[in-house]
C-alpha cells in the first residue's frame, strides 16, 4: 500500500538521479492526493481528436514550473502502489494506456502534476519508434478513444484547488 512505484518506458533513457528526484517531487506534493510525472498534456475542453489542440509538456523539453495536467505519460510516472489502477481496469487500453490511466486518476480524484526539469533530463532511445506510433495511431485516433479522452479533457477537468496550490 505504501510502496512507491516508478513506471518506465523502454524508449526512454533515465538519468542516474531520476528516482531520487521523482521521490523528492512526490514528497513535496504529499499534502495533495496526486501523482507526478515528466511528460504531460492539457487538452482543450471540446477535444475532437485533433492532436494539435492540446498543450504537451514533452519529457525531452524543459519545464520551469510544475503544471497540473489532464494526462501523464505512464513511462514517466511516480506514484504510490495504492494509486495504481488494476490490470482489470487497464484491460483493453493497448496503444492508449496514458488516456485510460489518466481517466482512472480523474475518477479517483488523484491529481496529476508534470514536474519541472531541465531540457533533455530524460532522452529518447530513438525517435523512430515514437514517430511510428504517432503516424500510425496517435495522429488519428478511433472514435471510441476520442470519446474516452473527452472524459478527461480540458481545463474544466483540472482540480482548481490543486492548480491554485501547485501553480500559484
Amino acid at each position: 500500500k505504501n510502496d512507491m512505484i516508478v513506471l518506465t518506458d523502454d524508449d526512454i533513457i533515465y538519468p542516474p538521479d531520476y528516482v531520487e528526484k521523482m521521490l523528492n517531487f512526490y514528497n513535496s506534493f504529499a499534502i495533495f492526493n496526486c501523482i507526478v510525472g515528466i511528460h504531460g498534456c492539457i487538452y482543450i475542453d471540446a477535444f475532437d481528436g485533433d492532436q494539435s489542440k492540446r498543450k504537451v509538456f514533452s519529457f525531452t523539453q524543459g519545464l520551469l514550473r510544475p503544471r497540473v495536467v489532464n494526462q501523464l505519460g505512464t513511462g514517466t510516472v511516480f506514484l504510490k502502489a495504492d494509486q495504481l489502477p488494476s490490470l482489470k481496469y487497464m484491460d483493453g487500453s493497448q496503444r492508449f494506456v496514458d488516456v485510460r490511466f489518466s481517466r482512472y486518476m480523474l475518477e479517483n480524484e488523484i491529481g496529476m502534476i508534470c514536474v519541472p526539469r531541465e531540457k533533455n533530463w530524460l532522452r529518447e532511445v530513438s525517435s523512430g519508434s515514437m514517430e511510428g506510433l504517432w503516424n500510425t495511431f496517435t495522429k488519428k485516433w478511433p472514435l471510441d478513444i476520442i470519446k474516452e479522452t473527452q472524459a478527461i479533457a480540458g481545463y474544466s477537468k483540472l482540480n482548481l484547488e490543486l492548480v491554485y496550490n501547485v501553480e500559484g
